[in-house]
């Protein structure tokens, strides 16, 4: 696999799955509204059901919501069920990790590129009433640092939401590829072969060199010069069986666990390699 592959068919699934799920809530959000006329004209007609532009149901919302909110809130529930999480991408162009939030089970920003700061969705404020509050602060924290006089600004009243979530993790035997990783090509059966094939490999360990106990750890995600990748243990009566599992293990690793290495150069350039090499 190439590290410069564009996994067009991956982007794909992910863009017809957000179209999905947003043109399904602005179609429901009209059905429960009666298709009013006040709506606008429909896009066009499936056996004399008007079908509406997708995004449709974002303008509805915003000057109708107050006829309606249960039903809009419906809509917008229907249309963020195809996944969400915070589009973080220009803290990771700049340097900056992101870490995972238990309590909205996505990845939000780490540590911060100098001079950048976050408001809303970003930051992990996706309610409305958050989002509106750390704009707001964010904005006069700006200004200060620039030099100028902040404005105080009173936060606009919206109703406090609840931004808990239940993930699924995972449906049992899929019909398509889950991917754990898109960027990175990286399938739940990816995962499964890893660990079955790495237990695999503890347990030859111990029966071949009579060990006591015996355990490896692969590191994951970005790895700087010098850092371990791999750790294994092994627990003997005898050194010379410690090392030779040792030695046996990591071999085995290196040639039989499917886990791709991408290396990064001081010419800028990367490139995947294979799990055998």
């Amino acid at each position: 696999m190439s590290g410069t592959k564009i996994l067009w068919g991956q982007i794909s699934i992910v863009f017809l799955i957000v179209l999905v799920s947003v043109w399904s809530g602005t179609q429901w959000v009209a059905f429960r509204l009666g298709f009013q006329p006040q709506l606008g004209p429909a896009w066009f007609e499936v056996a004399g059901w008007p079908v509406y532009c997708p995004p449709a149901l974002f303008w509805w919302w915003y000057f109708y919501e107050a006829y309606a909110p249960r039903i809009f809130a419906e809509g917008g529930i229907i249309a963020a069920s195809g996944g969400w999480n915070p589009n973080i991408q220009l803290t990771t162009h700049l340097g900056g990790k992101p870490v995972w939030n238990d309590r909205l089970q996505a990845f939000l920003p780490g540590s911060l590129p100098p001079g950048m700061a976050l408001a809303g969705a970003v930051g992990g404020n996706i309610t409305l009433d958050k989002a509106l509050a750390s704009g707001i602060n964010t904005g006069s924290a700006a200004a200060t640092e620039s030099g100028h006089n902040a404005v105080v600004v009173p936060v606009p009243q919206a109703a406090a939401e609840s931004d808990a979530i239940t993930p699924l993790w995972r449906v049992a035997e899929p019909d398509d590829k889950a991917f754990v990783d898109q960027q990175n090509d990286v399938t739940e059966k990816d995962i499964e072969l890893a660990e079955r094939e790495g237990q695999r490999i503890l347990e030859e360990a111990r029966e071949r060199f009579e060990l006591l106990g015996c355990a490896c750890v692969h590191r994951t995600g970005h790895l700087k010069v010098g850092e371990p990748a791999v750790w294994v243990g092994a627990l003997s009566g005898h050194r010379d069986g410690a090392f030779q599992a040792c030695r046996y293990v990591i071999d085995e690793v290196k040639s039989r666990v499917p886990i791709w290495k991408r290396e990064h150069y001081l010419t800028g350039s990367s490139d995947w390699i294979h799990p055998e090499a």
